[in-house]
């Protein structure tokens, strides 16, 4: 179980975020909602524990993760929406690079390569330099880097932003799957087409505030 308690954060005089609170059960995907500015990005950067709160507690499995941020880190994936490539590196040699960090054995770590290869559609990209991908082939490659140690949680912070709808697609068929095999997963979008398409529970932000958290079923019942 994921739970943050009455999160908030200031930049300055300017409030970001303001008593964020919710409940997240083991297995289940949680979607952020909001328009641009609402304080998605920065939510989920705590949450991660890439950005400490001014005030609030964040809890996983019951421990206290701002105290001790590294449990998270070791069992977590996070996909941001900027893209976290080595452009003069090939495909190949990017995921070879975080293999190399990632704790597994040779065997393990060339099965998981090709398997996320093949995953995302890359197998016949695996030599081509990131620099020479198109925008769809970065974004793709940029979800396997956050999904090579096989994590327990995955933040992603709109993954399909820029892309093109068959890369659309393949992103969202690939979180299909990561859903149906008990991932927990906090997702940000601002298109309720997603969130209708993999939220279990929804959190609603408008300029730093929770109108809305619960069930998805509900939350687009009430707003149909």
């Amino acid at each position: 179980m994921f739970e943050a308690k009455a999160v908030s954060k200031h930049f300055g005089s300017k409030t970001v975020l303001q008593d964020i609170s919710f409940c997240l059960p083991s297995g289940k995907t949680l979607v952020i909602l909001g328009d641009n500015g609402a304080g998605k990005s920065t939510l989920l950067q705590i949450l991660a524990t890439m950005l400490s709160p001014d005030s609030g507690s964040l809890r996983y499995r019951d421990l206290d993760l701002l105290a001790s941020p590294r449990l998270l880190r070791q069992v977590m994936g996070y996909v941001p929406q900027e893209l976290a490539l080595y452009e003069e590196l090939s495909v190949r040699d990017n995921l070879r690079f975080w293999a190399d960090m990632s704790g597994l054995s040779a065997a393990e770590q060339r099965e998981r390569i090709l398997a996320l290869a093949q995953q995302f559609g890359l197998s016949d990209e695996e030599k081509t330099l990131v620099r020479k991908l198109s925008g769809g082939m970065k974004r793709r490659l940029n979800f396997c880097v956050g999904l090579f140690r096989d994590p327990e949680i995955l933040f992603l912070d709109e993954p399909t932003a820029h892309v093109d709808a068959k890369t659309r697609e393949v992103i969202l068929d690939v979180l299909g799957t990561l859903k149906q095999t008990g991932k927990t997963m906090i997702y940000i979008t601002h298109l309720k087409d997603e969130a209708r398409r993999l939220a279990d529970f929804v959190l609603q932000l408008e300029q730093g505030r929770c109108t809305y958290f619960g069930e998805a079923n509900v939350f687009f019942e009430e707003n149909e």
